[in-house]
Formats: structure tokens, C-alpha cells, sequence
């Protein structure tokens, strides 16, 4: 067992920094604006990575006023309030130095690389045993707080800091690899979204046909599926608007998981979506209310605050579990496999999600929810069967490709949180880690 030092006394010894977010009173949400300086609040840092999806911005001049809160590369942010924000952290990468750390979050910088490397420091933290411990001494019941005081009492592993820095690296190429696979995936879903866009809202094909030309990029016997002019309702002739409860199922069986506290459930719940989209394997005793079941290749969408996408192709397999949704999920299956990459696209467009958000209902941002009546009866545009066909044809490779490389993510990051704890205690050396990262990456 290794000897631990406590980020106090590390603190005190100058190899270590820590810095809190500004107060209200310097920063406001009318300071915010479309372009400008990235602000990072607490629901852009996730699990290791600053999620920039979500990053309010400020004015050059309003973050001059706040010079002393701007990130370095390397810094590491923690997640300061929340249920499911605390215990969060993420490290700093070249491409977000200068950005702002935001009122809900706390900046760690390590003053003394011959003492701490950042990326270990970094890997330490997102330990599930350093995040269990966070989220255990967070204050408050309703509302988790950290602060300085507490993040003084994390104890870090006394480790020469080059075997720290050799345990980052490892740790690094399977994290590099699995966030190779989900920029790659991020590509194959735009190539989806962008066909569903030509073919369903622009009516790309239709227009070329009209105009007596080829459609782009598409061979005869595809083309010849798709109409050569818009009805008097502006769709393309012989489609029809209709409810989306007329072009899917709406699954409605429900689970129990507490009256088998034994069984393992593969649970699809709002948090396992927003850390990755994993489903997290759980007993049935840690689960603690009814969920929804989830055949394989349904379509989750959440109800509960939409104007957060959240969209899941769900991949189940009996091995892991009975398969089980937060009830916050509307989950729809499509009349027939080939069907599953067009309904995918349609829920994840843009279009049904204003028309998601026009149908809401709860005062609160943070607890509006659609009814499942509400988004049952969405209207939707209903194409040829053929054509959603053809489209399944296309697509449904991509998503296939897709969903093996997030399966194969799976294994490596389980492999890198099976390795992370064995590493840091020392039960592990780190020649034997390096063989087994070497066979995977």
C-alpha cells in the first residue's frame, strides 16, 4: 500500500493550487452571448472532458474583468453543486487555455510538475473510488456542495512523478482511442443526419426529379423511388402527415427491478446516457423505483427537459441484464428493423424537437417534461415505405459501424477503470499494464 499526501499539505508546500469559481455578483446570465470567451459552468464539465456543447460566452472585456478565473492548459475543474454534477472533474486541454472557469465550478493547478504531473493528478480524480469519496462529503442533502476545504482532505497516492507520468500515458492511449472511436461516430451519425436532411425536410431528390435532373449522389433505381413533384400540401406526392404514434410503437411495459433486488438489470437511465450513452449494469436492489423495458433497438427519447438532446438508439443483450429506462424516456419501436435508422434521425432532428419543446409543460428549465400522449401525438411526415427502406439500406451500415465502435469503447474503458485503481495502490506494475494496453490499442 502506498503512502498518501493530502492536497492541503501539498497546497502548503506549493505544488498545488486552488481557485473558486467568481461569485454571482461578477458573473451573470445577462453577460451572456453567442460569441466570445467560453464560460465553463458546472454541466460543461463531464467525466474527465469539457463538454463545449454547453459553454456560454462572454465579451473580451468581461473577461478581462475576470483575468484571474482563465484556465490554463492542464488546469483540472471541479464540479462544484449539484446531485449529479459533484464529484465530477475534468483536465484542461491546449485548445480551451483562456477560457473562463465559471461560478459552479473549482480550478485545481498543479504550481510543481517535479512533484505532481497534471495528467495523473487528472486520472486520480476521476477514479470511482475519488469520486465516491467527493460526492460523500459534498455538504447538503438537496443541493451537494464542495469546496476548498473539502477537496483539501482528498489524499493522492505518493508516487515518484515519473511513475505517475507512465501511468498517465497508458491511461491516456485508451482514452485517446475511445475518443478516436467517438469522433469517428460523431462523423458516421452527421453522414446519417445529413442524408435524412436531403431526403425528408429538403425533399433534395424530389427537386431534381422535378427539374428533370439526377439526384446527387444517387443511382437510378433509389431515384425512381421518390416522387417528380410536391403536393397541394407541399409534401412530396403520395406522402402524408401524420402522428409519429402512426409510424412507431410506443412501449409501454413496464419493469420492476426492486422485486428482484438479485437479478442484474442493464439500466438506461438519464446520467449513463449523459456520461457516455452506456448502459450501467446494476442488481435490481440498487434501482429503486419502476422503469420502462427496452427491446432491443428501440429508441429512447427524453422527456424530461428536451431541450437537452438526448436521443438513444438502445443495444441490449440478455447477457447483461434485463434491459430497463428512466421513465423520463418515451420509448419507441419501429415496425420493422430496417425503419430503426429513420426513426432514429427523425427523433433526433431539430424539427421534432422544437415541436418537443412547443408541447412542454412544468415553469422550471430544469423540470419541464412532455407528456407521452403529447409527444405520441407529434406530427410527423410519413415518406413511401420504400424510401424509408432505402434509407435503412444506406444509413443502417453507418450506425452498425457505429455501435461496434461504441461497444469496443466499452471494453476499453472498463479495462482502463479496472487498471486505474491497481495502478495507483501499487497491486499493479506498471510493465504488466503496459502489456495488456498494448494488446487492445
Amino acid at each position: 500500500m502506498r503512502d498518501e499526501v493530502t492536497f492541503s499539505r501539498l497546497i502548503s508546500d506549493g505544488a498545488l493550487s486552488l481557485q473558486t469559481g467568481p461569485f454571482g455578483s461578477q458573473l451573470h446570465s445577462y453577460d451572456y452571448q453567442d460569441q466570445g470567451i467560453p464560460v465553463i459552468p458546472t454541466e460543461g464539465i463531464q467525466d474527465g472532458r469539457i463538454d463545449h456543447s454547453v459553454l456560454p460566452k462572454i465579451t473580451k472585456e468581461k473577461a478581462e474583468e475576470l483575468q484571474r478565473h482563465r484556465v490554463r492548459a492542464d488546469d483540472i475543474l471541479f464540479a462544484r453543486r449539484g446531485a449529479q454534477a459533484t464529484g465530477r472533474t475534468a483536465r484542461i486541454r491546449n485548445s480551451e487555455e483562456g477560457f473562463i472557469c465559471g461560478t459552479g465550478a473549482i480550478r485545481a493547478r498543479v504550481e510543481d510538475r517535479d512533484v505532481i504531473d497534471p495528467a495523473f493528478l487528472a486520472w486520480y480524480l476521476s477514479s470511482p473510488s475519488t469520486v465516491s469519496w467527493i460526492r460523500e462529503q459534498a455538504i447538503g442533502a438537496t443541493m451537494p456542495n464542495l469546496n476548498k476545504s473539502i477537496i483539501g482532505r482528498i489524499e493522492l497516492p505518493s508516487i515518484p512523478v515519473s511513475d505517475q507520468k507512465s501511468i498517465a500515458r497508458l491511461l491516456n492511449a485508451l482514452d485517446d482511442k475511445i475518443e478516436l472511436n467517438r469522433r469517428m461516430s460523431a462523423t458516421l451519425e452527421e453522414m446519417a443526419r445529413a442524408l435524412y436532411r436531403s431526403w425528408f425536410v429538403d425533399f433534395d431528390p424530389v427537386h431534381a426529379r422535378a427539374l428533370g435532373q439526377p439526384p446527387a449522389h444517387m443511382d437510378a433505381a433509389t431515384t425512381a423511388l421518390f416522387p417528380d413533384s410536391l403536393g397541394p400540401d407541399g409534401l412530396p406526392k403520395g406522402w402524408e402527415a401524420c402522428s409519429l404514434s402512426d409510424v412507431c410503437t410506443q412501449v409501454k411495459r413496464t419493469v420492476k427491478p426492486m422485486a428482484s433486488p438479485d437479478a442484474e438489470f442493464q439500466h438506461f437511465s438519464l446520467p449513463a446516457f449523459d456520461a457516455g450513452r452506456m448502459p450501467v449494469r446494476e442488481l435490481g436492489s440498487a434501482i429503486k423505483s419502476n422503469k420502462a423495458y427496452v427491446p432491443h433497438n428501440a429508441i429512447l427519447f427524453s422527456r424530461l427537459n428536451p431541450s437537452i438532446p438526448r436521443v438513444w438508439w438502445a443495444k441490449t443483450d440478455a447477457h447483461d441484464g434485463t434491459p430497463a429506462a428512466s421513465t423520463e424516456f418515451f420509448v419507441a419501436a419501429s415496425h420493422d428493423p430496417v425503419e430503426t435508422p429513420w426513426l432514429y434521425c427523425l427523433l433526433s432532428s431539430s424539427d421534432f424537437r422544437d415541436e418537443a419543446l412547443s408541447r412542454v409543460t412544468g415553469t422550471s428549465n430544469s423540470h419541464q417534461r412532455i407528456p407521452p400522449k403529447a409527444l405520441a401525438e407529434i406530427e410527423v411526415i410519413a415518406p413511401q415505405p420504400e424510401v424509408v427502406e432505402a434509407f435503412g439500406t444506406i444509413a443502417g451500415p453507418w450506425f452498425e459501424k457505429l455501435h461496434t465502435m461504441a461497444r469496443e469503447s466499452q471494453t476499453l474503458a472498463a479495462l482502463r477503470d479496472t487498471l486505474l485503481p491497481r495502478l495507483m495502490s501499487g497491486e499493479l506494475r506498471i510493465r504488466d499494464a503496459e502489456k495488456q494496453v498494448e494488446e487492445v490499442v
